[in-house]
């Protein structure tokens, strides 16, 4: 029958977790024209990469330098794998040479004489702090595993620092 204009309908507007599909050519109310579905990514899947994006965020965090909070003691410490590591180095060394006290430097580096009790102090709130950063990690994990639409999964910032801070 010769050649027909075709419209086309306006283009969706799609998330990351869906594609476009060009539908074939229709015939409605006297105009071709095509349309357009959207299709949503696997539901499995996508929870698997909220979930990863959670956990390489978390290990940003929890390694990250910027990592605080304000000790008992009265100032800011470092709060990462780190800081625990060199806490348990300075309790080793106050242990082996029963020195009473040693020179620590906080997060604001500045320099505090604390003793034995002072240092295993800070180390069991950075192991306290270390355990609500994985409770959360792990809620955010069970929020994700419960998810029964893309659209829920959306609602969860998958970013961890956003979600502590």
């Amino acid at each position: 029958e010769g050649w027909h204009k075709v419209h086309y309908e306006d283009y969706p507007t799609v998330n990351e977790f869906q594609k476009v599909e060009e539908n074939k050519i229709r015939l409605i109310d006297g105009v071709y024209i095509i349309t357009y579905s959207i299709v949503d990514d696997n539901l499995e899947r996508v929870k698997s990469i909220k979930k990863e994006r959670i956990t390489n965020s978390f290990d940003e965090i929890y390694n990250s330098k910027n990592l605080k909070l304000t000790s008992s003691l009265g100032f800011e410490i470092n709060a990462n794998s780190v800081a625990n590591t060199n806490i348990e180095g300075l309790i080793k060394v106050l242990k082996k040479t029963s020195t009473e006290s040693v020179l620590f430097r906080d997060f604001n580096n500045e320099l505090h004489k604390v003793t034995l009790d002072d240092l295993e102090t800070m180390q069991m709130e950075i192991i306290m702090n270390g355990q609500a950063l994985y409770a959360k990690k792990w809620e955010l994990e069970t929020i994700i595993d419960k998810a029964s639409s893309i659209k829920e999964l959306l609602k969860i910032d998958d970013n961890f620092s956003n979600v502590i801070m």
